[in-house]
């Protein structure tokens, strides 16, 4: 019940990001949001690939957008061949994947051809404190089916659930502010000619970061949970990786832990230069990273020498629904700078 109440102001809260984000503020530069396809001729079976790119936007931060298509001729999918829901998420782009708890929120209308999605940074200090600003690069992957050789469109396009959109979408910046300045291109038909479409600008290739290596973690014996550490002796301003992993847990679908640590010896940190502060989630493991609206919290105490931290999956009807558990793996890694 209480996870049941939690998704429903959750849900709230992004549909309601225009009233949320009221300071308008227009960006410096002329950026772009484009939907750009894999293919633009298919057969009735074939996939075709729909990417939502950004261009320029600086210290790009969340959006919501809404996506229309005919669902007598498009289905949406996911990369597996899964069908969409009501709730289903858009795959991940490059983008918004950092540890400043993204949240993401979806309600489709699939009878109606309009998928309404969003994804955001929840810990908006957190990011701006790094002075680290996302810009260019991906932020949404849809997979449509092709159920007819009609030719057809998929277009960004407004909708109720968007306060002062931009052509069916709203970008925010690290000061949660809404940004309105910039150009929005839409797909070309798909299987013939339908109406005039924006070319889609010119957009420098997206940078992937490099993963962060994961420790193994020691053996478990049945099922369970266990710390690990990648080092138990370590100098003044060396950094321990502490890693906290799940061993045949079944169905595993979120969890919270509390971690004690001394703040005169150690200090949590996702670098040498980046502390964590009273809201700083831990780093992702291998776990809890699908499409079901994962969702972090974190409510620290620094000063005491605790962190208190979880993520859990938001959809667990679609997530149920998929069949495929999780069971084991690395749930959160935390980096600690010895000062002692």
């Amino acid at each position: 019940m209480r996870t049941k109440r939690l998704m429903a102001v959750l849900l709230t809260t992004l549909l309601l990001l225009g009233s949320i984000f009221s300071n308008v503020s227009l960006a410096a530069t002329a950026p772009s949001i484009s939907l750009d396809l894999d293919k633009t001729t298919a057969s009735v079976g074939s996939i075709i690939k729909a990417t939502v790119n950004i261009n320029g936007i600086s210290n790009f931060a969340g959006y919501q957008a809404c996506l229309k298509y005919d669902p007598s001729v498009l289905q949406p999918v996911y990369s597996d061949g899964t069908a969409y829901d009501s709730s289903s998420t858009p795959e991940l782009g490059t983008l918004l994947q950092k540890r400043y708890s993204p949240t993401e929120m979806a309600s489709n209308e699939l009878t109606q051809g309009l998928l309404n999605f969003g994804r955001t940074y929840m810990n908006l200090d957190g990011y701006k404190s790094s002075g680290v600003g996302e810009n260019t690069g991906s932020i949404a992957e849809i997979y449509f089916k092709v159920l007819k050789t009609t030719p057809t469109t998929i277009t960004f396009t407004d909708s109720a659930a968007l306060k002062n959109a931009v052509t069916g979408t709203m970008i925010f910046d690290w000061s949660g502010a809404q940004l309105t300045n910039y150009s929005v291109a839409q797909a070309p038909s798909i299987n013939g000619s339908v109406a005039s479409s924006t070319p889609t600008p010119t957009k420098a290739s997206p940078t992937t970061a490099s993963p962060t290596a994961v420790p193994s973690p020691s053996p478990i014996t049945g099922s369970g949970v266990v710390a690990s550490l990648d080092k138990t002796t370590a100098a003044i301003g060396d950094i321990v990786t502490y890693t906290i992993s799940v061993k045949d847990i079944a169905g595993f679908a979120g969890y919270q832990a509390n971690v004690k640590f001394d703040p005169s010896v150690l200090q949590p940190v996702y670098s040498a230069t980046e502390p964590y502060d009273n809201s700083s989630a831990p780093e992702y493991g291998t776990l809890l990273q699908k499409r079901y609206s994962p969702t972090d919290m974190a409510a620290n105490d620094i000063t005491k020498g605790t962190l208190t931290f979880g993520r859990t999956y938001m959809n667990l009807d679609g997530y149920k629904n998929s069949g495929a558990a999780e069971t084991t793996g690395s749930i959160a890694i935390i980096k600690f700078k010895v000062l002692k």
